[in-house]
């Protein structure tokens, strides 16, 4: 859903200023471009970048079509719907930014390192329906290039799989 556009002009010319759509053209690249970035699952600086667009950019430039409202013939209404669509975009971006909704993905743990505080390398725990399901006919991996990608012997995986 993207911003809503200006609406009628309300002045004698029927024509709003140049500068007014110079400030909504800026208001919707900012709004379309973060909320692609929201949507991409993109990296956390991308997210950060978006939310400083916003708040650096985007709400003072409201704020002066706040003040400018009477003025110009800005319907209130307008002013206020734009400001809440990006405040909601903005609330969302900083709650990516802080983990609360990184990704609806999830990276599944073939093999987990299990630290045991004794001398020597940490043993290997590896998840055996993972494994499982790497190497069934579907897939059509071969054990030894999976058991070398997880970083374990081929024939450690040939007994974890049979």
């Amino acid at each position: 859903m993207d911003l809503p556009p200006l609406p009628q002009p309300t002045n004698d010319s029927g024509v709003w200023p140049d500068h007014l759509h110079q400030a909504h053209d800026t208001l919707f690249y900012i709004y379309h471009h973060a909320s692609q970035a929201l949507q991409t699952c993109s990296e956390l600086h991308q997210i950060h970048f978006h939310a400083e667009a916003i708040t650096n950019n985007a709400i003072p430039l409201l704020r002066a079509l706040e003040d400018s409202s009477a003025i110009e013939g800005i319907p209130m209404s307008w002013v206020l719907h734009v400001t809440a669509k990006l405040g909601m975009l903005l609330k969302q971006a900083e709650t990516t930014a802080r983990g609360g909704e990184t990704s609806n993905i999830s990276v599944p743990q073939p093999i987990t390192v299990e630290h045991t505080g004794r001398p020597g390398r940490p043993r290997k725990v590896p998840n055996v329906q993972l494994l499982h399901e790497f190497a069934s006919p579907g897939h059509r991996l071969q054990q030894t290039k999976i058991a070398r990608v997880m970083g374990i012997h081929h024939n450690t995986l040939r007994c974890l799989v049979t």
